[in-house]
């Protein structure tokens, strides 16, 4: 869990800071959703690691003749076995996403990552053989400084991870806007429905409410606030080609600032509502009325 939490961590830090135009297709890897679960493997996994070694440790250095149990040992090595089934599995992956086209530094720094893991997993396992099991003359001192590195660079990725996911503060206000847009989304298709049915724009977002095939819309509301979203009508129903057209704006308020693809929380959110500045955004939007005769360009009769 240490060594798959730190490598999903490091590749989401890696993927924010060295963008790629490609890393639409493989933002997810960099998404906050897993950037944050990564760091909160981490802050488990971590200190329980490091106790029971210490606790492992402890036990041998009290007891110079002690023997490790050969439950133990075999449990050791096929942990050591998972971990490096995991590995070559996320290497083989950093090598097909080379040869599928990304660029050399982003390939350069997860391959280094890998390795980095790898080499401290066994490089390790490899001096804790040796003393547990060998019962050779290992010095202390240099489980000591493996120890503080490895929590060293623990610490720097969780803080980078941070960098570039945000606070927790900041991924509520994500959730909100993410809230905001499906919300607007919504409503967008319930008022195309809604003008294809009555062949005209609804007044307000209470015409809604008021017919009971759309109380279902009605609830859409802002989830910080409660205060409706903002309706205003930009042209009434007119002739536009071969086909009667309406148009719209819906608004919200929202917290952050997702305008670019790379800040937005995963790779399938591209909708024109999720694409936001901070504070009070407003997007158009156009309905198509179906089988309606137009009058004087403005008004709509249905077709008998």
């Amino acid at each position: 869990m240490f060594a798959t939490s730190l490598g999903m961590l490091l590749y989401g830090v890696i993927n924010y800071f060295f963008k790629d135009k490609l890393s639409s297709y493989y933002s997810y890897n960099s998404s906050s959703e897993t950037i944050h679960y990564a760091i909160a493997a981490l802050i488990i996994s971590f200190p329980l690691y490091y106790l029971a070694m210490r606790f492992w440790f402890k036990r041998f250095r009290e007891d110079d003749g002690k023997v490790e149990a050969r439950l133990t040992k075999w449990i050791t090595y096929l942990v050591l076995l998972v971990a490096a089934v995991t590995i070559v599995g996320d290497l083989i992956a950093v090598i097909f996403s080379m040869l599928q086209g990304e660029i050399t530094t982003r390939f350069f720094l997860k391959a280094l990552t890998i390795f980095m893991i790898a080499g401290g997993v066994f490089g390790f396992y490899f001096l804790e053989r040796k003393k547990v099991q060998y019962k050779k003359d290992i010095a202390r001192k240099i489980f000591v400084t493996f120890g503080w590195a490895v929590a060293g660079v623990v610490g720097i990725s969780i803080i980078l991870g941070f960098l570039a996911s945000g606070s927790p503060k900041t991924e509520r206000m994500r959730s909100f806007d993410d809230t905001r847009a499906n919300d607007l989304q919504s409503l967008a298709s319930c008022i195309d429905s809604y003008a294809n049915e009555r062949k005209a724009l609804p007044e307000s977002l209470e015409d809604l409410t008021a017919d009971s095939a759309y109380t279902y819309c009605s609830s859409r509301r802002d989830p910080e606030t409660d205060n409706p979203y903002e309706y205003k009508i930009i042209n009434k129903p007119y002739k536009s080609g071969e086909v009667t057209k309406g148009d719209f704006e819906l608004c919200a308020n929202f917290s952050l600032d997702l305008k670019t693809s790379n800040n937005r929380n995963s790779y399938y959110d591209n909708s024109k509502w999720s694409r936001h500045g901070i504070g009070m955004e407003c997007d158009r939007e156009s309905v198509v009325i179906k089988n309606v005769n137009v009058i004087d360009g403005t008004n709509i009769v249905p077709q008998k």
